[in-house]
C-alpha cells in the first residue's frame, strides 16, 4: 500500500462505524481495515491514558449525569474498555471488573450491563472477546507459515523450541535450511498478524529483527493485514511480504 492511500485510510478511520463505508470505497479487505484501526486505537490509549486517569473524577461524574461509556471514549478517541476501568473503578475491583468484562448477564444493575455488554462489542483491542480473536488469529497466521515449509521440505525450528535451546532472540522461524527468493537468502520468518506502518515496523526492528539479522542473517517478516510499500527498501537484509507470498508460492 503506498503512503498516500495509508494516510487517507488512517485519517478517517476512528470507530467500527467507519469501516463499512471505506471498504467500499477502497475495495480492500476487511481485515486490513481492522487492523489499522487496532493500531491507531493502542497508540491513542499509550497517549492519553495518563492525562484521561487524573480525569476520572471529571469523566464518573458526567457517566452519573447520563453521558454513556461508548459516548466518553469516542469524544477522547479513547478505549472504551479503558475508559469504562476508569469510570467503574472506585466501585468495582480489578477482579470483579475483569469478571463482568467476560460476562455482562451476571451485572445486575441494568445501566452498567448494557453499558458494559456496549463496550465488549465495540473495543476491538482490550475487549476479551477481541484479545482471544487476535490470539486465534495469530496461531493461524503461524500455522500457515509452519504449513508452508512443511510442503516445501524446508527444516526449521519454531520459537518454542528455539527457547529450549537457550536462543537470547527467537525469531518465529529459524530455518535449519534456507531458502532464497531471487537473490535473497531467507534464513528466518517472524509473523505479525497485523498491518507494517512505517511506526509499527520501526518498533518491530528495534525490539526483534535487528537482533535477528545480527545472530542468524538476513529473513523475512510478515504482516499478514498488508504493509507500506515502502518498508521493502528499509534493509537489504530484511524482506517485508503480506499474506500474498505464502498464499501464492
Amino acid at each position: 500500500m503506498n503512503y498516500e492511500l495509508y494516510k487517507e485510510i488512517y485519517d478517517n478511520l476512528n470507530t467500527l462505524e467507519d469501516i463499512d463505508a471505506l471498504v467500499k470505497k477502497f475495495n480492500i479487505e476487511k481485515e486490513v481495515f481492522l487492523a489499522i484501526l487496532s493500531q491507531k486505537i493502542i497508540r491513542n490509549t499509550k497517549k492519553n491514558y495518563y492525562r484521561l486517569k487524573k480525569k476520572k473524577d471529571t469523566l464518573k461524574m458526567r457517566w452519573q449525569n447520563g453521558d454513556s461509556i461508548i459516548k466518553l471514549s469516542e469524544e477522547y478517541n479513547f478505549s472504551p474498555v479503558l475508559m469504562a476501568s476508569f469510570i467503574l473503578k472506585d466501585t468495582l475491583s480489578h477482579k470483579k471488573f475483569k469478571e463482568y468484562l467476560k460476562n455482562p448477564d451476571s451485572i445486575e444493575d441494568e445501566r452498567v450491563r448494557e453499558e458494559i455488554k456496549e463496550v465488549t462489542e465495540k473495543d476491538i483491542v482490550y475487549s476479551p472477546k477481541y484479545i482471544i480473536l487476535q490470539r486465534e488469529n495469530g496461531i493461524r497466521c503461524e500455522e500457515e507459515i509452519k504449513n508452508w515449509l512443511l510442503k516445501r521440505k524446508i527444516k526449521f525450528i519454531t520459537e518454542k523450541d528455539a527457547r529450549v535451546e537457550n536462543f537470547s532472540k527467537t525469531p518465529d522461524f529459524l530455518l535449519m535450511t534456507p531458502f532464497t527468493v531471487g537473490n535473497f537468502e531467507a534464513r528466518w520468518i517472524e509473523s505479525k498478524a497485523g498491518f507494517g506502518d512505517l511506526i509499527q515496523f520501526r518498533e518491530n526492528f528495534r525490539d526483534q529483527l535487528r537482533a535477528y539479522v545480527r545472530i542468524f542473517g538476513s529473513g523475512i517478516i510478515v504482516y499478514w493485514a498488508g504493509h507500506l510499500d515502502m518498508l521493502s527498501s528499509f534493509s537489504s537484509r530484511i524482506a517485508v511480504v503480506s499474506k500474498n507470498f505464502f498464499n501464492s508460492k
